[in-house]
């Protein structure tokens, strides 16, 4: 009884602790995925649309190093082409709008000018890698799917372009409809699936680095405060008024009050002049030593207003600096 008690009382702990470590593992999974698995999945798709370009090549190339070097090069450009809209967007992605047919006729009538309020619209800086971006997509999409496509293409013979299609609609049996079918989506998916995944990389390079940059000027700003503080706690720092400095009193012609002259700057003031006259205020700096024993690098005291000797002054000496001579 009392083992059949205990197991009631900890099974609710059991379960939460289950539910925490299944938790914990699909978190793990899902970074490790995002971390290496997308980079992985990118250069899998990548190697297999190169082999589909590659054959599309093939039709007009008759090397066959040049057919791999051209198919290498025109999936570098896609990805590359991708990194450079997402470096000029800053990992801002375009959100895009559903289709609508409103839209389309607003972007027809602006085109032709016809709508009543017309504002031009401005390009977006990376419009020239968009248009690019086009190219390439159909370059791909036409030499791939034409490279996996081959021997149907190749049974149709030499016959011209329309009749060719014409016979392929008409005539192909469903397993060859169905070859074309799959064909054309195997193509567009691993298109349009190595720019999307270039797309999202490229923005979490971009979000990372920007992560980076910030916490650099977080740690820069930190050791900035501690070396600011540690000067601060290498010297005690303060003011009295010197009560032995007695002024001299003068008559100044035209000056109806007494006026007073300090005997160190021979200043001619008045008495309220006199009580904050910085000559009676001396400052006193007690240089002590920093927490790895040493006393405060002469930098550090002329970034904050001491000077070198003042910093190099021995631990047990109290030196009197007037600030006005200073």
């Amino acid at each position: 009884m009392k083992i059949l008690e205990r197991l009631q009382d900890g099974y609710p702990a059991l379960l939460e602790a289950i539910v925490a470590f299944g938790d914990t593992a699909l978190v793990t999974i899902q970074s490790l995925y995002l971390a290496f698995g997308l980079p992985l999945l990118l250069v899998l798709m990548a190697i297999v649309e190169k082999e589909g370009i590659e054959a599309g090549l093939a039709w007009f190339l008759s090397d066959e190093a040049m057919a791999s070097n051209g198919a290498l090069a025109l999936i570098l450009f896609n990805i590359g082409v991708e990194f450079q809209i997402a470096q000029m967007r800053k990992g801002d992605s375009d959100p895009g709008y559903e289709w609508s047919l409103r839209i389309v006729a607003q972007d027809i009538t602006y085109r032709l000018g016809l709508s009543k309020n017309f504002k031009r619209r401005k390009k977006p800086k990376e419009v020239r890698f968009l248009g690019l971006r086009r190219w390439v997509t159909m370059s791909v999409f036409v030499l791939a799917l034409s490279g996996r496509m081959r021997t149907m293409i190749e049974s149709v013979g030499d016959a011209p372009f329309i009749e060719g299609a014409q016979q392929v609609i008409t005539t192909s049996s469903f397993s060859e409809m169905a070859q074309w079918a799959g064909g054309t989506l195997f193509t567009m998916t691993a298109l349009f699936g190595v720019q999307i995944l270039t797309a999202y990389i490229a923005a979490r390079v971009i979000d990372v680095r920007e992560t980076v940059k910030r916490r650099a000027a977080a740690q820069k700003a930190a050791k900035t405060r501690a070396r600011k503080a540690r000067v601060s706690d290498a010297y005690h720092v303060t003011k009295t008024r010197d009560i032995r400095l007695q002024p001299i009193r003068v008559t100044v012609e035209g000056k109806k009050h007494k006026q007073y002259k300090c005997p160190e700057c021979e200043k001619v003031m008045s008495r309220q002049g006199w009580a904050q006259h910085p000559c009676r205020h001396e400052t006193h700096f007690t240089p002590q030593f920093t927490a790895d024993g040493h006393d405060i690098d002469a930098l550090d005291a002329l970034d904050n207003g001491l000077t070198p000797q003042e910093s190099q002054a021995d631990v047990n000496q109290v030196k009197h600096v007037n600030s006005n001579s200073k």
